[in-house]
C-alpha cells in the first residue's frame, strides 16, 4: 500500500473534489452536497483526494453512500479500509445495519460480509432516501450489514 494520509472526516472544501472524484467512479453524485445529513470520509495522498465514502445516518440504519477510490489506487486494499473505518464510525453514531445499493461492486461487498437482500425487505426509512427511490436503477443490488460494537 502507498503511504497516504490516515482516512478523516470530509470538510466543507472537500466536497468539489468528492463530487468529482464520485462523478469519475460513474457513481450518483447530483444529490451530493455540504447541507446534506450525508457525511463522508476521504483518504488522501499528499493532498490529492484518492478516496471518499459516505454514510447517511437513519438510525438505527444508516446508507453507505459512493464508496470511491480513484482509478490509479483501486486493487491496493484503499476502499476496505474505508468501509471498515466507515463500519467503526457508523457504530459510534449507534448505527446497527448499513444498507447499500450497487451495479457493480457486488462482490466486493460480498467479501466484507454484505448480504444480498430484496430492496423491499429494507427498511422505509432507507426504502425513502433518494439513493432507493430514483437514483439507483431497479436492477442495483440491495445488500445490508449487520454491525456490532464488539
Amino acid at each position: 500500500m502507498i503511504q497516504t494520509n490516515p482516512i478523516q472526516p470530509e470538510t466543507r472544501d472537500d466536497y468539489p473534489a468528492i463530487r468529482s472524484l464520485i462523478k469519475s467512479c460513474q457513481l450518483p453524485y447530483e444529490d451530493l452536497n455540504p447541507a446534506d445529513q450525508r457525511s463522508f470520509l476521504v483518504l488522501r495522498k499528499k493532498s490529492e483526494l484518492i478516496g471518499a465514502i459516505g454514510i447517511e445516518p437513519y438510525r438505527p440504519d444508516g446508507l453507505l453512500r459512493s464508496l470511491a477510490v480513484s482509478k490509479d489506487y483501486r486493487d491496493k486494499g484503499y476502499g476496505k479500509a474505508l468501509v471498515e473505518r466507515l463500519e467503526a464510525v457508523a457504530v459510534e453514531q449507534e448505527i446497527k445495519t448499513l444498507y447499500l445499493l450497487t451495479t457493480t461492486a457486488e462482490a466486493f461487498f460480498r467479501s466484507l460480509d454484505y448480504l444480498a437482500i430484496d430492496r423491499e425487505s429494507a427498511p422505509p426509512s432507507i426504502q425513502h432516501t433518494a439513493e432507493f427511490a430514483s437514483i439507483c436503477p431497479g436492477t442495483a443490488a440491495c445488500m445490508k450489514k449487520e454491525l456490532s460494537d464488539t
